[in-house]
């Protein structure tokens, strides 16, 4: 059995307009931020299965913001909606000017969920941060997670500022996905190996449908350099969503040489890219992509058959 061959519930919750089908869109449907604006705002919920990896189905229930569907939520549908949740995300939106009503609803969230999935991930998103002065971002941002902490007790809850016009939004993801795929060190494990054997800086995995950077690992010497992996999803998801729209093939690969630098970008496993990245002077592009093809080989069992495919 592979290790990803597991079902989880993603409660996606916030009041209407704060941004969610906006942003599972472009993160899961290839939508570009300016497609949202014919998104039309959602009725009740909506189920949206995502496969990652193959064995790792994602259920996104995507719940109406309207009050009288949040109303239903804690009350008629309590026990349906946030039964066997994995993880709520509750979206708060920087351009509303009630956020004491927001955190009123955050907490009545918190309570159904301490009832019937006690053990669920708590991530609270302050979206929409590009509406935000640059000078007065950091203090906001600060402000309002004070905010929700004090609100949220001795629970544990992480806190992203986001935005779907800024690599923000793959940065909060991306961190979502680290906390929920199952055995995620066993994956960094394997990459590590690869790093010391191929004697590469850093490689990077990415889900191939979201471009989610799903596990990275740096060399010892690579640690000191800022990491670029949150602007890299958004690039290859950009890149990837023009040649679509060009009725061209998908994304491939990327091969980029320079003077004792080599970074190569390639479809890796039939769900994962890979990029890779070395400032050995000696090593070669040639070398370097017959590395990735052995290591390939190795991920591909570990990932193991896809069961959409056995289906058939």
């Amino acid at each position: 059995m592979s290790i990803y061959e597991t079902k989880k519930k993603i409660l996606l919750l916030g009041k209407s307009g704060s941004g969610k089908t906006s942003m599972r869109s472009i993160i899961f449907s290839h939508y570009s931020p300016y497609d949202t604006r014919r998104l039309g705002p959602t009725m009740d919920v909506e189920n949206i299965s995502v496969r990652v990896l193959g064995r790792l189905q994602l259920t996104l229930w995507d719940c109406g913001g309207q009050e009288n569907f949040m109303f239903s939520y804690f009350s008629t549908q309590r026990e349906y909606i946030f039964k066997s949740v994995e993880m709520l995300i509750y979206v708060f939106d920087m351009e509303a000017r009630d956020f004491e009503s927001e955190l009123l609803y955050l907490e009545q969230c918190l309570d159904a969920i301490k009832v019937y999935s006690k053990d669920a991930k708590i991530v609270c998103l302050l979206h929409k941060m590009d509406l935000v002065s640059a000078e007065t971002r950091d203090r906001i941002v600060n402000e309002k997670t004070a905010q929700l902490m004090k609100r949220t007790g001795k629970l544990a809850v992480e806190v992203f500022s986001t935005s779907i016009f800024e690599p923000s939004l793959y940065r909060a993801w991306s961190r979502i996905m680290n906390s929920i795929m199952p055995n995620i060190e066993i994956i960094r494990q394997h990459l590590r190996q690869f790093c010391e054997v191929a004697d590469v800086a850093e490689v990077v995995l990415f889900e191939k449908t979201s471009f989610l950077a799903i596990a990275e690992y740096q060399a010892q010497e690579a640690r000191a350099r800022k990491g670029t992996f949150d602007e890299m999803s958004s690039i290859l998801k950009t890149f990837n969503l023009a040649l679509n729209n060009k009725r061209s093939t998908s994304f491939r690969s990327i091969r980029i040489r320079l003077k004792g630098f080599i970074l190569i970008i390639t479809n890796f496993t039939k769900n994962t890219v890979l990029m890779v990245i070395t400032d050995n002077p000696a090593m070669t592009v040639a070398t370097l992509s017959s590395n990735i093809k052995i290591v390939c080989e190795h991920f591909k069992k570990l990932e193991g058959p896809d069961p959409t495919e056995a289906a058939r």
